[in-house]
C-alpha cells in the first residue's frame, strides 16, 4: 500500500521546477518509484507528475547529437527510427531492459535519475559519451552521464531540477554491450569499444556507478589490477569475487577475439 502524498501536475518543462518543494519528487512512468514507495524506501511529501510535458517525448537529431527526451520509454527507444539509424545499440539495450511492463512505462529520464546500480542504460550511455540536460530555477545546464550518476541511487541533480533529455554525440562510437544476468537486472554489465589498439571499458551493475578506463590491448595484467581495485558489492546475484572473475574472464575473451580477428 502506498503512503499518503500530495500530487501536482506540470504542463510544461518550464513550470515543473516551480511546483517542486522540499522532499517532493518527480514521477513519470513510476516503474522504479512506486515499488520503492510501497516498501518504504521512499517517502516523499508529494509528487509532481510530468506526463503532460510533451516536449520531453521526442527523439530527434539536433546538429551533431541524437537527443532523447526524458519521457521517452524504453520501448519507444527500441522502436525509434532515429535510434535505429544513428544509435542502434541503444535500441538493442532497451529491448532487453527489465520486463514488458518496465519497458512500456519506464522512461529514460526516470531510469537515470533513480540511479539503480544494476542499470543497463547508464553503463551504455557512459560508453557513448552521452550527457544529460537539466532544467531548474537557475536555467539549463548540461552534465555528462558519467558525472551525473555518482553512486547507488545518487545523482548530481540539483534542488528542483528536472532531467529534460539525454544527448548522444554523433557519430556514435563503435560500442558493444555485454551483460550477465540471472533475472531482470544485470549482475555485471560491460560496455566496450576498441580503437587504435586500445580497449575502452565501462563496468556497470557490479559497481555502485558505472566505472570506466582504457588500456592497451596487450595489457590484461593492468586490467586485472584495475578490476581487483574496483569497489564491487555482493548481493543475491553473487559474491564480489565472483563478479570480479566474470569481468576479467569476459574482458580476456573480448581481447583475445579482437586480436585473433586482427591477425586474420
Amino acid at each position: 500500500m502506498l503512503p499518503a502524498f500530495d500530487l501536482r501536475f506540470a504542463s510544461s518543462v518550464k513550470e515543473c521546477p516551480q511546483l517542486l518543494d522540499e522532499n517532493w519528487f518527480i514521477v513519470a512512468g513510476g516503474s522504479e518509484m512506486v515499488p520503492a514507495m510501497r516498501i518504504g524506501a521512499l517517502a516523499p511529501d508529494g509528487l509532481v507528475d510530468i506526463n503532460q510535458c510533451d516536449e520531453m517525448r521526442v527523439v530527434t537529431k539536433v546538429d551533431a547529437c541524437l537527443e532523447i527526451g526524458g519521457l521517452v520509454t524504453h520501448s519507444e527507444v527500441t522502436h525509434s527510427d532515429m535510434v535505429k539509424r544513428y544509435a542502434p545499440l541503444l535500441g538493442e539495450t532497451c529491448l532487453n531492459v527489465g520486463n514488458a511492463r518496465v519497458r512500456s512505462t519506464g522512461t529514460v529520464g526516470g531510469n537515470l535519475c533513480f540511479a539503480e546500480p544494476r542499470s543497463d542504460l547508464s553503463t551504455v550511455f557512459c560508453a557513448l559519451g552521452a550527457s544529460v540536460v537539466l532544467v531548474g530555477p537557475s536555467g539549463e545546464r548540461e552534465i555528462s552521464v558519467s558525472d551525473f550518476v555518482i553512486g547507488a541511487f545518487a545523482t548530481a541533480i540539483g534542488e528542483r531540477e528536472l532531467l529534460v533529455k539525454v544527448r548522444v554525440p554523433l557519430p556514435v562510437a563503435d560500442v558493444k554491450y555485454w551483460k550477465f544476468t540471472f533475472g531482470e537486472r544485470p549482475t555485471v554489465g560491460i560496455a566496450y569499444s576498441i580503437r587504435e589498439n586500445e580497449i575502452h571499458l565501462v563496468i556497470g551493475a557490479a559497481t555502485e556507478a558505472p566505472t570506466s578506463s582504457k588500456f592497451s590491448m596487450g595489457s590484461i595484467d593492468d586490467i586485472v589490477r584495475w578490476v581487483e581495485g574496483l569497489e564491487i558489492g555482493a548481493d543475491i546475484t553473487g559474491k564480489a569475487d565472483y563478479k570480479r572473475w566474470l569481468i576479467i574472464e569476459k574482458v580476456r575473451e573480448i581481447m583475445e577475439a579482437s586480436l585473433w580477428q586482427s591477425a586474420n
